[in-house]
């Protein structure tokens, strides 16, 4: 068979000329999700002790309700306030 030296749009690799490929779509993609979850993350964890999925699962495992928000000590210590006297 005779290679025309053309690439048909089945092929895979194919990409117009101009247009990014599309591995470097998903991988940014992928790194913009990862840095949006750990921002949530760092945030939800400065107020509550378990994420909202395992706060919800704890709560269905033990059949009752079980207290997700800290309290202010526990965020300084968090914080790593701990020696640090209050001004309130």
């Amino acid at each position: 068979m005779r290679d025309s030296g053309r690439r048909h749009l089945a092929d895979h690799r194919y990409v117009a000329p101009g247009i990014i490929d599309p591995a470097w779509h998903v991988l940014g993609s992928a790194a913009a999700i990862i840095v949006v979850q750990a921002l949530f993350s760092y945030y939800w964890l400065r107020w509550f002790r378990y994420g909202p999925i395992e706060g919800i699962w704890r709560c269905l495992t033990s059949w009752q309700l079980v207290p997700n928000r800290c309290t202010r000590d526990e965020r300084r210590q968090r914080a790593g306030m701990v020696g640090v006297p209050q001004r309130w």
